[in-house]
């Protein structure tokens, strides 16, 4: 570790290198190892900002590469807790209307889906899509890839003619910025057919 013997543990640059760590051992399957690094990375960074001041943006990036961990793990709680600090940093860094933002949203969002709280799921959803038509546009594929997942998740709730309409809404984009070939628009495609046949 030459980090380490020429910066010492308390350095950003080493907490770096732990973060970089900690993401090589997550898309190897090693979570627990993974876990371990992004927890090294958080301990220098709080020396290093001050746990008091932890609203800055790498500390932000930790708990996010944290989080996505405790989700392979099926650890949607923990999960959700690192997102929640995570969207409490971008908030006071970013605020809130910021794409960036927007993605927190719609990851907290995603692992409400997985826990069936569908309220709470369509809650967040809403908070992403209004800040991506603000600042991405209406016609935009992360804006589409929202309405796709609010309609999923009205398909869920039996609100058929509300995931119709919002699947409808994905598909008016998918078919501007991607073409009718591609698979995003076909799945879509496939999910009208579906909802269509079964009225």
């Amino acid at each position: 570790m030459i980090r380490l013997a020429t910066l010492g543990e308390a350095n950003p640059d080493t907490a770096t290198t732990y973060n970089n760590m900690a993401g090589v051992y997550d898309n190897q399957g090693q979570y627990d190892k993974a876990l371990e690094y992004y927890s090294k990375d958080l301990k220098i960074t709080f020396a290093t900002l001050g746990e008091e001041h932890p609203a800055h943006p790498h500390t932000a990036t930790t708990y996010i590469g944290m989080a996505g961990v405790y989700k392979k793990q099926g650890q949607n709680d923990k999960a959700l807790e690192c997102h929640g600090k995570a969207l409490a940093i971008k908030l006071a860094t970013l605020g809130e209307e910021h794409p960036n933002t927007a993605a927190t949203y719609n990851n907290m969002a995603g692992l409400y889906k997985e826990q069936r709280q569908d309220d709470k799921a369509l809650e967040y959803y809403d908070k992403a899509l209004t800040i991506q038509s603000l600042t991405l546009g209406e016609a935009h594929p992360s804006t589409a890839t929202t309405y796709h997942s609010m309609a999923l998740v009205y398909n869920n709730q039996n609100q058929h003619e509300q995931a119709l309409e919002y699947f409808n809404k994905a598909l008016t984009i998918r078919l501007a910025t991607l073409g009718e070939e591609d698979h995003h628009t076909r799945q879509v495609q496939a999910a009208i057919r579906r909802l269509e046949e079964a009225r």
